[in-house]
């Protein structure tokens, strides 16, 4: 969807519709939900989570600048000169990432299987990208580094689950939710004024693309994002993040109906390798 989006727009403007959108469609369902609740619509803290201690702060703006700002730009950017089915693939390693930065920020335990499902993982993105020493003496083409902006990007979305669960502990997760959303909006905002490319022309968006953006937006971002924070509230964060194994799937499939995208026998290879490798902690643990 996202490729479809930048058809007519670019990364950064891209990121801003998406993220703009899905701020928009949260204070509407924020006005809905304290119409139903009776609460008084002009106290703050009943649309936004205003913190009070500076460890939260620090947490809220960690989040709205990792996940919602700069990770979005890296992975657009990347996406534009990649391909949808590779980022899907890459997306497959953001679960092993969560469960690295969940190890260094909470302290959860990282074991032995899990590295070398990061290993074999790694693996297959140095062949899904074209990352050998044959391709290299070629020199560094745009597909490879637009996958490695895609790879750098994750660090923003595994750090929404561990850096999500402490904050979670000062705050219901619709206003939460709200406050990161926002900081992320601010920050794409400012950078759209300074960016060369300007404002958004309405205009040059087609149906299809107005369409692939309340996907992204109301859809992908509001309502998933939402779900999510309730989720780490019912369960740990190792069962939450095996539902990241439907995102290469699904994403390669759309990837191939929607824009005619393929991959070389290499990269396919490549591909199996990260999804064996997110799959051999489960794996080696269901024969333990």
């Amino acid at each position: 969807m996202t490729k479809i989006l930048m058809r007519s727009t670019t990364a950064i403007q891209a990121t801003w519709l998406r993220y703009a959108s899905a701020l928009c469609a949260l204070l509407i369902y924020s006005a809905f939900r304290l119409a139903h609740e009776k609460i008084r619509k002009q106290d703050a803290s009943a649309w936004f989570y205003l913190p009070r201690l500076n460890s939260h702060r620090l947490l809220l703006l960690s989040l709205g600048f990792a996940t919602f700002f700069l990770g979005p730009i890296l992975q657009n950017t990347g996406l534009a000169s990649s391909q949808a089915i590779d980022n899907a693939l890459i997306i497959a390693m953001e679960p092993l990432l969560t469960a690295i930065l969940a190890w260094m920020i909470l302290g959860d335990r990282l074991n032995q299987k899990q590295l070398l499902g990061f290993g074999l993982a790694l693996l297959g993105f140095s062949l899904l990208s074209g990352l050998t020493p044959a391709r290299l003496s070629q020199g560094w083409d745009s597909h490879l580094i637009g996958n490695l902006l895609i790879l750098v990007s994750l660090l923003g979305e595994s750090l929404y689950s561990p850096l999500s669960s402490k904050l979670l502990k000062g705050s219901s997760p619709r206003p939460a939710f709200g406050s990161m959303l926002f900081v992320g909006v601010i920050l794409l905002t400012i950078l759209m004024f300074f960016s060369p490319s300007g404002r958004v022309h309405w205009g040059n968006l087609s149906g299809v693309q107005l369409l692939a953006l309340i996907w992204l937006g109301p859809l992908g971002t509001t309502v998933s994002y939402l779900f999510w924070l309730w989720a780490l509230t019912q369960v740990p964060i190792a069962s939450l993040v095996l539902t990241l194994f439907i995102q290469p799937l699904s994403g390669s499939i759309w990837g191939y109906l929607a824009l005619g995208e393929t991959l070389s026998g290499l990269q396919v290879f490549g591909g199996t390798l990260i999804v064996m490798g997110v799959m051999v902690p489960i794996w080696i643990k269901k024969g333990s």
